[in-house]
């Protein structure tokens, strides 16, 4: 995952936040049926929800990014994404940075 947990940005610094993340069950995820969205926490992101990049057969890994931009306001913050499938959410992806 990139930034790390605890990452320091200034005020209103743009980032993307990437998760890798590995499909280890029996069935493929495709881009047609498959999203990651904003669960809960901070709304860091400036989009709530985007399909999968491409599609990513059991046992293979997919990158996930979000565009993001730290708050103002100092302090910390926790962003939670999960895939989604059917509005069945699962395999939570949870950023937390820091704003000094």
């Amino acid at each position: 995952m990139e930034p790390t947990n605890g990452t320091v940005f200034p005020p209103r610094t743009d980032f993307v936040a990437t998760w890798g993340v590995k499909n280890i069950g029996k069935k493929d995820w495709f881009r047609a049926t498959m999203d990651y969205a904003y669960v809960s926490g901070d709304k860091l992101h400036k989009v709530a929800s985007y399909d999968i990049p491409k599609g990513a057969e059991s046992g293979k890994n997919v990158f996930l990014t979000v565009e993001m931009e730290a708050f103002k306001n100092r302090g910390t913050y926790t962003t939670k994404w999960a895939l989604v499938e059917d509005n069945n959410y699962f395999c939570p992806l949870i950023l937390t940075i820091v704003v000094k």
